[in-house]
């Protein structure tokens, strides 16, 4: 886990990033940047994230209240589509 602490992502896995990130200059503006993206465009992002939920939760419930398949396993393709 830990996807959900966005301040801790692990970026310097790769050999090129670790390198990279030796040098201080390269290293502030690396992390400048990251902060300016943690404030301004993680946060926007899950704004966005939760517009689609409102825009799709109704959606979702008459989906399950026409098929009543909640918590059913269903095949993927139906016999119609595989039959073509």
């Amino acid at each position: 886990g830990g996807a959900e602490r966005y301040d801790r992502f692990y970026l310097c896995s790769g050999q090129w990033m670790a390198l990279w990130l030796e040098y201080d200059s390269f290293r502030s503006v690396f992390l400048k940047r990251w902060e300016e993206a943690k404030s301004t465009y993680i946060p926007a992002m899950i704004n966005k994230m939760w517009e689609y939920y409102e825009l799709c939760n109704a959606a979702a419930a008459h989906n399950f209240e026409r098929w009543d398949i909640l918590n059913t396993y269903v095949w993927p393709n139906p016999p119609k589509v595989m039959q073509a």
